[in-house]
């Protein structure tokens, strides 16, 4: 969005170019009985938000639930720390120091929760981004179980097969292959390599991406075992690979991953200058038992290169399930200069059948920076209810429904926007073609705005609100905490 990156659910592109998403009235009659009048009355309006309170500032990731505290990153001086937090009053519980390790810089270093716990990386003396791999209790920022030192490669995530496990990729030196490892998030967990597993993750439930040689294979694993292997280059054709980014997510009810796979960035010229053919972009829906092509659109962005990953309101309660939408953009973006150059972009956002990839409507954008997700920094279009953006129609701010593709005016409505991803310097760098990189990106931060996606003036006392977007938002207990540029911002 990965780009915004949440691991394997947002687009997450190669380092090397990341360094440079009426109501409805009960008919009653005049004779009807006074009770079923009282009955048929609208509800009453949500009661407005407060602010609770305010406070750390330098965020690297907005907060997370950790079993009723609040976990977040934040980074000051090429440092990075975590911090818990006490959801009600904002107190600072605990503080740990922090690590990205050994994984490439265009991921998002944001919070992991398994088991109830709170999973990190903590740096190492041991050598340049190694780190120990560290569960620890949420209330206290205890340890609970620390492993030795080693180069880890990939977030850590819960493991298919075991919910309560951790699974991680990581490497032994700097001249290691990596390697799947699980440890349990509990005090007698042991960091063990787990033999069944090749190459690295890259979606949810056991999607990895394995290498043979000079070859790039798709496989998906299921309770250690290896259900099928489908060529990257067969699934998407010549030019693709992970190496240059990846999204999928996996809908339940078809069974289903739908996504991408970056497309190869091409070199330099002479003057340094990159130009990125943004048609390049294939989406594919694979069927997750056989890895078979469902079906293949090419010359479209899933979810609009992670601009518009809106949750899916009737998705069963599969909270991470976006609406099916894309966007097909031609033009270039040409990287080189201080600022990024868009010749020619020209962008329409579709809808499309989940069982067939046929396209179910179409709204046209034109030239909208804040379709193209983590190519420009231009933010993400104002989210507007459970399935509305705010988006130029022919210049004019409209409202368009992702679910339906229907569009009516905005009506000055209050807005929420993802206004920026979170950068920060740390002071290990990770090398790209013997290059030192020290910059690293958090996750999504997000403010009030108006309707061009602008943070307003005053921020979250600008307006008032009666809710926050679920996936802007961690919700604990009654409060509402939001990640912004200027720090969390608590709402009761």
């Amino acid at each position: 969005m990965a780009v915004g990156l949440r691991p394997i659910r947002s687009v997450t592109w190669s380092a090397a170019v990341a360094v440079g998403l009426a109501a409805a009235l009960a008919a009653c009659s005049a004779s009807a009985p006074a009770a079923d009048d009282a009955a048929a009355s609208p509800a009453p309006s949500p009661a407005p938000l407060e602010v609770a309170w305010t406070g750390l500032p330098g965020l690297a990731s907005g907060p997370v639930d950790a079993d009723g505290t609040a976990i977040a990153y934040v980074a000051a001086k090429k440092k990075l720390a975590l911090v818990g937090l006490d959801p009600q009053t904002g107190d600072e519980l605990w503080r740990q120091d922090a690590s990205p390790a050994e994984i490439v810089p265009g991921i998002d270093v944001t919070p992991t929760v398994i088991d109830g716990k709170v999973v990190y990386f903590r740096p190492s003396d041991a050598g340049n981004l190694y780190a120990e791999l560290v569960v620890a209790d949420p209330a206290t920022g205890e340890d609970v179980v620390v492993t030795d030192a080693m180069l880890f490669r990939s977030t850590p995530t819960a493991c298919d097969d075991d919910a309560t496990a951790v699974c991680v990729d990581a490497r032994t030196d700097y001249d290691a292959e990596r390697q799947s490892y699980r440890i349990k998030a509990a005090p007698d967990g042991e960091l063990r390599p787990d033999e069944g597993l090749a190459g690295r993750p890259i979606g949810e439930p056991g999607m990895r991406e394995v290498r043979q040689g000079s070859a790039e294979y798709l496989t998906v694993y299921e309770g250690g075992a290896e259900l099928w292997r489908a060529s990257a280059r067969t699934v998407f054709g010549s030019g693709y690979s992970t190496d240059y980014g990846w999204r999928w997510d996996y809908h339940p009810a078809t069974d289903r991953f739908y996504g991408e796979i970056g497309h190869e960035v091409p070199e330099p010229d002479a003057d340094g200058t990159q130009v990125l053919d943004m048609a390049d972009s294939t989406v594919v829906a694979l069927d997750r038992a056989t890895g078979d092509v469902a079906w293949r659109e090419q010359g479209v962005s899933y979810v609009c290169n992670g601009s518009l990953a809106v949750p899916d309101p009737a998705a069963d309660g599969e909270a991470d399930v976006p609406l099916p939408v894309r966007c097909r953009t031609q033009g270039d973006l040409v990287y080189g200069g201080k600022e990024v150059v868009r010749d020619g972009i020209d962008v329409t956002i579709e809808g499309f059948d989940r069982d067939t990839g046929e396209t179910t409507w179409q709204v046209h954008q034109g030239d909208t920076p804040q379709l193209l997700g983590g190519w420009t920094d231009a933010g993400e279009p104002p989210r507007l209810g459970e399935s509305g953006v705010v988006v130029p129609v022919d210049g004019t701010p409209t409202v368009l429904d992702l679910a339906t593709g229907e569009t009516r005016p905005y009506d000055d409505e209050a807005l929420w926007c993802d206004v920026e991803r979170s950068t920060f310097d740390y002071h290990e760098p990770f090398y790209i073609d013997g290059e030192p990189q020290l910059r690293r990106y958090g996750g999504r931060l997000y403010s009030p705005c108006d309707a061009t996606g602008e943070p307003l003036e005053g921020g979250d006392t600008a307006r008032t609100f009666t809710a926050v977007p679920a996936e802007m938002s961690t919700q604990i207990g009654g409060t509402t905490l939001v990640g912004t540029p200027d720090g969390i911002v608590a709402y009761q």
